[in-house]
């Protein structure tokens, strides 16, 4: 899943997948502003859904809004 979150002028780019190479569950964000990566993995999908929402709510109390839906990744994500 792709998530665009927006704030002024700045963008967020939030992805959550679950590779199925790796068998791990991953968030990976970049900031378009300042172009930072950083990247999470979780071994356990609860783990992974909690820090979901938390960066989720985070974003939101800092002001930041989704900009459309998310989008759903080819191949990215555990059906």
């Amino acid at each position: 899943m792709v998530y665009l979150f927006e704030r002024d002028n700045e963008a967020i780019h939030l992805e959550a997948r679950y590779s199925e190479t790796s068998r791990l569950f991953e968030i990976i964000w970049r900031a378009s502003i300042h172009d930072d990566l950083t990247r999470e993995t979780f071994s356990g999908e609860t783990g992974f859904r909690e820090r979901l929402d938390e960066i989720k709510e985070q974003l939101e109390k800092a002001s930041w809004h989704h900009a459309g839906p998310p989008d759903l990744l080819d191949g990215g994500w555990k059906v």
